[in-house]
């Protein structure tokens, strides 16, 4: 047999199941806490359940994302090297700036027309495992936050 359609099968078992674990993956928030105000910023910390939702272990390398609140950014936030165990729920802790020249106007939205309870978090951003990259957007309305 080829070598070459051996290592082409062999990678293609490694690759292919970790990608279908991404694109499977499920996000949530199930709390916040503000750890630091500052006059230019306020520090909040978030905690984030992550489902894999498949057979697959893989471990991923980093989550980049893009925060929102009713569709205004909020903040950057980064997650690096987290543990997927196949069939899993794994909480995570993420810190994300609010910085005042940036949320003045989202906080406006929220607390003048909308009320905090309307609002919708929104992560979009780029899941990093085993090479290979999966985009994603998950919405989570302000109620279902568990606190």
């Amino acid at each position: 047999m080829n070598p070459f359609i051996i290592l082409l099968a062999a990678f293609a078992a490694w690759y292919i199941p970790t990608g279908l674990a991404l694109y499977k993956m499920e996000y949530n928030m199930s709390d916040f806490n503000v750890i630091a105000i500052r006059s230019d910023y306020v520090d909040v910390s978030l905690n984030l359940n992550l489902f894999n939702r498949t057979d697959t272990h893989f471990i991923i390398n980093q989550i980049d994302m893009k925060v929102y609140l009713n569709d205004f950014y909020v903040s950057d936030m980064i997650i690096k090297d987290v543990a997927m165990p196949a069939n899993s729920k794994v909480p995570v802790t993420a810190v994300i700036r609010l910085k005042k020249d940036e949320i003045l106007k989202s906080a406006w939205d929220i607390i003048i027309d909308k009320g905090f309870n309307q609002s919708v978090f929104k992560f979009m951003g780029i899941a990093k495992a085993n090479g290979r990259s999966y985009p994603f957007i998950s919405e989570m309305p302000v109620t279902d936050v568990e606190l």
